[in-house]
């Protein structure tokens, strides 16, 4: 369900008429950040320092700024990653159950962008 309370930032997405009007309708408490204090949001601040990291090394050797084909995959070692407090894994926890290798995912990835470059025009016409 909703969660009971929302801390966040003072961006325009959170402060903007349409989400406190979420907020309102699912009975959430939004609390606000003080302006220029990312402290105040320690926690959100961490993680996004441990997915720039994960991204900085993901992407080394790289000529390109790629960075974006390899979210996926730090998230899904993010959600896969036993916590070290509960020992339990995000995804488990919430989903209760293992998830699926990633091998899996890279696999269907990969059929699914060769379809895409697929002209299916041509195929139908054979």
């Amino acid at each position: 369900g909703a969660p009971r309370r929302l801390v966040s930032d003072r961006g325009s997405a959170f402060t903007s008429k349409t989400f406190k009007n979420f907020c309102s309708e699912y009975g959430i408490k939004h609390i606000l950040n003080a302006v220029a204090s990312p402290r105040a949001n320690g926690q959100c601040e961490r993680f996004n320092r441990t997915i720039l990291e994960c991204l900085r090394a993901m992407n080394a050797g790289y000529e390109d700024d790629c960075w974006d084909q390899h979210v996926k995959v730090i998230q899904y070692g993010i959600n896969t990653t036993p916590n070290k407090t509960t020992k339990v894994a995000p995804y488990t926890a919430l989903v209760g159950a293992v998830p699926n290798p990633l091998a899996d995912s890279k696999l269907i990835f990969e059929i699914k962008e060769s379809l895409e470059k697929c002209d299916l025009a041509e195929i139908r016409k054979k």
